[in-house]
């Protein structure tokens, strides 16, 4: 399974790709994707409506990509033969 994720990371361009739980492309995305993983250790990371990832997230997909959700400050584009869909935020839940 893989995706790529296209954005912005602090105002630059920035891709990162996850390829059955290996992290390659932009070193700073990598990075901050790295930490967001360490610092959600033990958090549940998921859709609303579950399922939940609770402990090393880098190994799924959705976990990966809600975790890219708060490193990109924009994403343009998700690619890949396994694309993780966010599913729509509720109507009155803070985004």
């Amino acid at each position: 399974m893989k995706f790529t994720v296209k954005g912005e990371l602090y105002g630059s361009p920035a891709s990162l790709t996850w390829h059955d739980g290996k992290l390659t492309g932009d070193s700073l995305a990598i990075a901050r994707l790295l930490i967001e993983a360490e610092i959600s250790d033990g958090e549940d990371i998921g859709p609303v409506e579950g399922p939940y990832v609770h402990k090393n997230h880098l190994a799924d997909p959705v976990a990966t990509y809600f975790l890219l959700c708060r490193v990109f400050t924009k994403i343009d584009a998700v690619t890949g033969d396994a694309i993780p869909e966010r599913p729509p935020i509720p109507p009155g839940a803070i985004g």
